[in-house]
């Protein structure tokens, strides 16, 4: 007996599947990444209706494949008595940029710092205030290498804010790197921070509402970038759960796809928080395609904290 598809999937199916995909990509030099997310109908079009998929992100897409590297189109999985076809969804990876560029809000002390947009407002257990941007924002740009163990001032539209923890920004964990850049604010709230999007925001996501977005069909979930040079609306595309390849790095999962649907990705939104229209905060956006620069990337927010926190020592929250 089949399920309806755009039900809820039960984690076990959906666990089984990635199980099978995993085999597939440890076969496969082609296969870059696996995640869970939304295949769209071709009939009534993206950003509709969608049916859960084991997403695979590969290094182009070919007419011609050989059989081991070839994905199937579902894989059909059996669980207390019930029959699940989960299809399958191939998409290239592209070719990715990290959204900065000047002059635009959050920038490092040194003069020619990269610079991108104030993200996430966070309190933590230390009784301070902490902002996030990407990693990379904070870079040093004249020799394009991390901070290393040098705190350094950072600035908001020309103004001194806080000082980044270094050992917290642009940082490994387990092999694979976590694009964030963490900010400890000095004195009291900026007066750019104080309003909207910030105020907005209702709460965090949950690791259970990231699973909930990617493992339900039907109606898709809308997400919103407050970049500083754009703010485009997105339909929720995946949820990475390997990771992906940038440059000579890999970014550590979980990573949000989504596509935009009004607007684009654009450089200088490097940093952004990314919202469900509910206002739950779900990422920090990182990445973008140079095709077209409607698939952006961000970091998912319960993984993040969790790699801060072992970083840090400290708790996170709004």
């Amino acid at each position: 007996m089949r399920r309806n598809p755009y039900q809820r999937l039960p984690d076990p199916v959906i666990d089984q599947a990635l199980a099978r995909a995993a085999a597939l990509k440890g076969r496969s030099a082609g296969i870059l990444a696996i995640g869970v997310g939304h295949k769209h109908r071709r009939r009534t079009g993206y950003g509709t209706v969608a049916r859960v998929a084991i997403k695979f992100t590969v290094k182009s897409k070919r007419t011609r494949v050989a059989k081991k590297d070839r994905i199937p189109r579902w894989f059909q999985i059996e669980h207390r008595g019930r029959s699940y076809r989960i299809p399958t969804d191939v998409e290239p990876l592209g070719t990715l940029r990290r959204n900065l560029l000047g002059p635009c809000q959050v920038r490092n002390g040194s003069a020619v710092g990269y610079q991108g947009t104030a993200g996430p407002l966070l309190r933590a257990s230390n009784g301070k205030r902490y902002l996030l941007t990407a990693g990379h924002v904070l870079f040093d740009d004249q020799n394009d290498n991390p901070w290393g163990a040098n705190d350094l001032p950072v600035f908001l539209n020309g103004t001194r804010i806080g000082t980044g923890v270094a050992a917290a920004t642009y940082f490994e964990a387990n092999g694979m790197r976590v694009d964030v850049g963490l900010i400890r604010l000095d004195g009291g709230l900026p007066p750019a921070l104080q309003g909207p999007p910030w105020t907005t925001f209702t709460r965090i996501a949950t690791e259970a509402d990231l699973f909930a977005m990617s493992r339900t069909g039907g109606d898709t979930v809308g997400l919103q970038l407050y970049g500083w040079v754009s703010s485009p609306l997105a339909t929720f595309d995946e949820l990475n759960q390997t990771g992906i390849p940038v440059d000579n790095d890999t970014y550590a999962p979980f990573l949000i796809k989504a596509r935009a649907q009004a607007g684009l990705f654009q450089a200088g939104d490097s940093g952004a928080c990314v919202a469900r229209q509910d206002g739950v905060l779900v990422g920090l956006h990182v990445l973008a395609t140079t095709a077209d620069d409607t698939v952006g990337w961000s970091l998912a927010l319960p993984s993040l904290l969790t790699y801060l926190e072992g970083k840090t020592n400290l708790k996170f929250a709004l």
